[in-house]
């Protein structure tokens, strides 16, 4: 008997003397999850272009016979893309039209200053405008550009004044990828 009690008391001690032992946890253990995302290839205006509003044609030649005007409006992209024009986008007033020209700019150049293309800084008529279309270049890092569309409206013929009424045009620009 004595010697039962005797590893009773041993065992007693020795629970004492350990208490983690006899309460311990099994450690943390961790679970990982790998999450992948791809994004697609991104292109959309964030709006259309506001109403280019010219002021009036006053005269047939010099001063006052045409008028320019300009908006701008945001292209999201993260891939190259090109940008082409409707070739009818000619400023009419159902019978008569006015001469119509057209320039584009970029805030970015493509190489150096950021998304962007090569400016269209001569006048170009409605017909020919963006013919073959002008390229946009993505720079990683920039997934956006602002494109400005100038417009310039003059007489035809300074020899023929046009009717004196509203003249309008819708010029649609397309991005596409390029």
């Amino acid at each position: 008997m004595k010697r039962y009690l005797w590893i009773a008391v041993l065992a007693g001690l020795a629970l004492m003397a350990a208490p983690e032992r006899a309460s311990a946890q099994p450690p943390d253990d961790d679970a990982q999850c790998i999450i992948n995302c791809t994004v697609g290839q991104i292109m959309e205006w964030a709006a259309d272009f506001t109403t280019i509003n010219l002021a009036d044609i006053t005269a047939l030649s010099g001063a006052g016979s045409s008028q320019e005007g300009q908006e701008t409006a945001t292209l999201y992209t993260n891939g190259n893309v090109t940008i082409g024009a409707d070739s009818g986008a000619e400023l009419s007033n159902g019978t008569n039209t006015l001469t119509t020209k057209y320039q584009l700019a970029y805030d970015g150049d493509g190489t150096t200053t950021g998304t962007g293309g090569a400016d269209v800084t001569t006048w170009t008529l409605h017909s020919a405008f963006l013919s073959g279309g002008s390229t946009v270049t993505h720079m990683s890092g920039d997934g956006n550009v602002v494109v400005t569309l100038k417009v310039q409206a003059s007489v035809p013929d300074p020899t023929d004044a046009p009717d004196a009424v509203a003249y309008q045009a819708t010029q649609i620009l397309t991005a596409s990828w390029g």
